[in-house]
């Protein structure tokens, strides 16, 4: 372990720290809890003899933000469980309901979820614990949401199961399926919508070297002798526009169709998987008619 990796590792523990209190505010969380929890996640993945640099490296893919609030109420803050209520209640819910096909019983199950999130499991820590940050929080609950309601739609069993009792992995086609729908539904005009007037904010110039790159398939040297310069010059060019079109799109969906950093992300994720919205086509529509108005 050398002096410059363990400064590393540290700086990113405290400045991981920093995010989740500006994502989250203070939900009376110490520092030092926060990163003794981060290393124990990796050494239970890692080991004990891990590298540093290793370390540093499984950390930095974890979503910290929700590691952040997830330690806050294995610690038992009030202010934590509040954020974390705030947050999700009303997301399990719908996603419940939608899956059950009733308001009611998706409530329920949101509800009991959320409540065997806060009891202790047999080691004496909130289930909460359990959550160590490889996925987003948001995909953890809803894995465990959409499972059970699934199953109560079904009649499966008539009583919950507590989590512990869950299979290592649940039926992952099932939660795709389930979870593509809610998404579509929720979520299909507006995202075709945001993508629509984002691609019109690019410049013809950065339509056309979109569609070169990605959609004809030259590499950033090939486009650069097309405009006689250099191929970093193209590169960063193609980096503005996709940052563009990003900033965009999060900004049509915060202010236009007044959705949370939740739903937004949600959203964002809809779209990159979805293959229907196509940024290539609506940039070629946008190209088309910017030339038919000249």
């Amino acid at each position: 372990m050398t002096s410059r990796s363990q400064t590393a590792l540290e700086l990113f523990l405290n400045r991981a720290y920093t995010d989740g209190l500006a994502c989250h505010g203070d939900l009376s969380l110490k520092a030092e809890t926060f990163a003794t929890r981060l290393k124990r996640i990796a050494e239970v993945h890692l080991g004990t003899e891990a590298l540093t640099e290793t370390r540093l490296e499984f950390l930095s893919a974890l979503h910290t933000n929700d590691l952040y609030l997830s330690i806050s109420c294995m610690q038992s803050s009030e202010a934590g469980w509040r954020r974390f209520d705030a947050c999700y209640r009303p997301y399990l819910a719908g996603l419940a309901s939608f899956t059950c096909r009733s308001t009611d019983a998706g409530t329920e199950i949101a509800d009991r979820v959320i409540n065997d999130m806060f009891l202790p499991d047999q080691l004496g820590q909130p289930r909460i614990a359990t959550f160590d940050g490889r996925v987003p929080l948001a995909a953890w609950l809803r894995a465990i949401v959409t499972y059970r309601a699934f199953k109560e739609r079904n009649r499966l069993c008539n009583n919950l199961e507590w989590i512990e009792s869950l299979p290592e992995m649940v039926d992952e086609n099932a939660v795709r399926n389930v979870d593509g729908a809610v998404k579509s539904d929720r979520y299909e005009a507006i995202a075709r919508d945001a993508l629509g007037e984002a691609s019109r904010t690019l410049t013809s110039r950065e339509r056309t070297i979109l569609l070169l790159r990605y959609e004809e398939q030259l590499h950033a040297k090939e486009i650069a002798r097309i405009y006689a310069v250099n191929p970093s010059t193209i590169t960063r060019a193609i980096q503005r526009a996709c940052n563009k079109l990003k900033v965009e799109v999060v900004s049509v969906l915060s202010s236009k169709y007044r959705l949370g950093d939740l739903a937004i992300n949600e959203c964002v994720d809809y779209i990159l998987e979805n293959p229907r919205h196509s940024i290539l086509t609506l940039i070629r529509s946008a190209e088309k008619a910017m030339k038919a108005s000249q």
